[in-house]
């Protein structure tokens, strides 16, 4: 999937004004996107949830919010940032796991849409009163991912609970007078495909004929889009009208009706971002007639982690020459001490210089929103463009708001001491 250089984003200046690292995101992309979403799920069908996790920037939450669609939230901090930037409970939708009572009852009285993950928290929903309706994830056993780190719709992994006891399940919510009015699937991340789709729905849907109180099906997030030229997108309009045509075939053998959520994330804002980094190093080592050239960015496995989790290779841009051939191989790596801190192996680029800029393409998810400091470097600033204009949406780090969070004096407490978090 061929994509041209986003020419339109003024990358020289972002570096001159704020420097390297810097994230940089499109929000007229963004707002695009969730259009394109919106006609390829319709409203008639599905209901829309944007995965915070997937990059929870506050300019970000209120294109979401003024397009009309919801958030998924899977954290108290998803939660809390939702509410806060306006978001109301009928527009919130939340599946996490490993839920404390605390979270368990918040969820349960603000009576915002909950999948759970597990049996056990299930028994906790139940001894809530008054009586609230949930949802259940479910692990329809239907592999799908781009990584094997990736893959959660699988029988015997992290998310989800087993397909073949979710009925009995079912009805022993009854018997506490708490219905179970939903099921939820999250397959997998980054899915290029269609058909783990709807061989998942398929699995499912038996269960839906069974309980005529089940009233929506949530297909949860993993659409896969594009991070380099040989890789497509997922057509997600046959998806849509794939869907569309399954569940309407349904419905027709079915009294009740059965709505379709999605929550899309790294489809939205993927694509839409870009980290700048300089070139800080370049190495070449050279052994009889082999050569290796070797580039130590300014940037990290901090800033994105996809290389070093995924073996990422995501679009990489010259700016001085953002149209230039790829001439020479190149193993790129990220500027903390660790070997396996990269950007990829055997990358083709034009010839680089040390000092060069490069424009690291899709990072617009699960980039800042796993950034970290390890080896005690700074968090990145975060700068926004829109119809040719530019804003800092989050400002970079200091080493005092590193350090400050450390106790320079350590105050000892004594065991009768009552806890304090």
């Amino acid at each position: 999937m061929k994509i041209s250089f986003p020419s339109h984003i003024p990358f020289e200046f972002i570096v001159k004004r704020f420097g390297t690292p810097v994230y940089v995101y499109d929000l007229d992309e963004i707002k695009n996107r969730i259009d394109r979403l919106k006609k390829a799920l319709p409203s008639s069908t599905f209901d829309l949830f944007y995965s915070i996790k997937a990059n929870p920037l506050l300019a970000i939450l209120k294109i979401v919010r003024e397009s009309g669609i919801g958030v998924d939230a899977c954290s108290t901090g998803d939660l809390w940032l939702a509410e806060k930037t306006g978001f109301t409970s009928s527009q919130i939708t939340f599946t996490g796991v490993a839920l404390n009572n605390q979270l368990i009852s918040k969820l349960h009285k603000k009576n915002i849409r909950t999948n759970l993950d597990s049996v056990s928290e299930l028994k906790k929903w139940c001894a809530l009163s008054p009586p609230q309706p949930v949802g259940l994830r479910v692990a329809p056993d239907v592999k799908a991912g781009f990584s094997e780190h990736c893959r959660g719709g699988l029988w015997g992994g992290k998310l989800g609970i087993a397909l073949d006891d979710v009925p009995s399940l079912i009805r022993q919510a009854r018997k506490y007078n708490v219905i179970i009015h939903g099921l939820h699937m999250h397959i997998g991340s980054g899915i290029l495909d269609i058909a783990p789709f709807i061989d998942a729905i398929e699995r499912l849907l038996p269960i839906f004929k069974q309980f005529n109180q089940l009233e929506y099906l949530n297909i949860g997030g993993g659409l896969g889009t594009s991070y380099h030229d040989e890789e497509d997108e997922i057509p997600i309009e046959y998806l849509g009208q794939t869907l569309s045509n399954k569940i309407e075939q349904f419905l027709k053998h079915r009294e009740t009706p059965l709505r379709l959520q999605a929550e899309p994330g790294e489809f939205i804002t993927a694509p839409a971002g870009y980290i700048l980094t300089r070139v800080m190093v370049k190495k070449i080592w050279k052994r009889n007639n082999e050569i290796k050239q070797i580039l130590i960015l300014d940037a990290s496995m901090n800033h994105y982690p996809g290389g070093t989790l995924y073996n990422s290779t995501n679009r990489i841009y010259l700016l001085r020459d953002p149209d230039a051939q790829p001439t020479h191989e190149y193993d790129i790596f990220g500027n903390t001490n660790q070997s396996g801190d990269r950007f990829g192996r055997t990358r083709y680029l034009p010839e680089i210089k040390e000092g060069d800029i490069l424009i690291i393409g899709s990072c617009g998810a699960y980039a800042s929103s796993r950034s970290s400091t390890f080896n005690e470097h700074l968090l990145a600033p975060e700068v926004v463009v829109s119809k040719g204009k530019i804003a800092l949406a989050t400002r970079g780090q200091t080493y005092e708001e590193l350090f400050n969070r450390m106790k320079a004096t350590l105050v000892w407490y004594n065991d009768d001491e009552p806890s304090t978090k």
